[in-house]
């Protein structure tokens, strides 16, 4: 009878609905400490696994594409006032352009790191906005799809599926919280000893 009822207020506002789906998702994005994951959910409940994927990841990239051109027109010091000075020492590493690339599409990948956070450091690299905009969306495909798909099997009654899928994904973000800090701090700790060669051949 909910679901019935969230349908009918979806049906009544047309094509609107999904629009203001879709500017929920960007104030996710933007808005760092709203939790993604019900967004995702819902998307699936009310636009099934396919639609609500397109609704997040557009969302997802208008809001990265938002964030990465503030940023890069204030600079650090705004990021400096939306974002707490442990996160932003803990992501140090991506300063080391060699692996640039690799390094961001790894941390969007991996269940758990702080997406939306990350957002707002990544600008303050080398990498442009396209290669960023590309590697960042595509990267968030895996988890976003899961939580769609979850959203879109409760909505045809499949609780079960939906049940694994959430252990499954719930499970491999335990994971990734759990050893995140130790990846971030042996990257950190590779790109000190880079830069002390870096350094130390400059002196020579």
């Amino acid at each position: 009878e909910n679901r019935s009822l969230v349908w009918q207020k979806i049906d009544a506002l047309g094509p609107w609905g999904a629009v203001i789906f879709l500017v929920i998702q960007i104030l996710q994005v933007v808005i760092a400490f709203i939790p993604g994951e019900p967004v995702e959910l819902a998307a699936g409940l009310l636009y099934g696994t396919w639609g609500g994927l397109a609704i997040c990841l557009t969302g997802i990239l208008l809001g990265s594409s938002m964030i990465f051109a503030v940023v890069r027109r204030f600079g650090r010091p705004l990021v400096q006032r939306l974002v707490d000075e442990e996160s932003i020492q803990k992501y140090a590493f991506l300063a080391d352009a060699r692996k640039l690339d690799t390094l961001i599409f790894l941390m969007f990948l991996i269940p758990g790191t702080p997406k939306d956070t990350l957002n707002y450091l990544c600008p303050l690299t080398p990498i442009s906005s396209v290669r960023f905009l590309v590697l960042s969306t595509f990267a968030r495909i895996p988890s976003v799809i899961s939580s769609t798909f979850a959203g879109a099997n409760f909505a045809e009654g499949d609780l079960l599926a939906s049940v694994i899928v959430l252990g499954i994904t719930s499970a491999v973000g335990l994971l990734g919280i759990r050893y995140e800090n130790v990846l971030t701090d042996r990257l950190n700790r590779s790109a000190a000893r880079f830069r002390e060669r870096m350094n130390s051949g400059k002196h020579q």
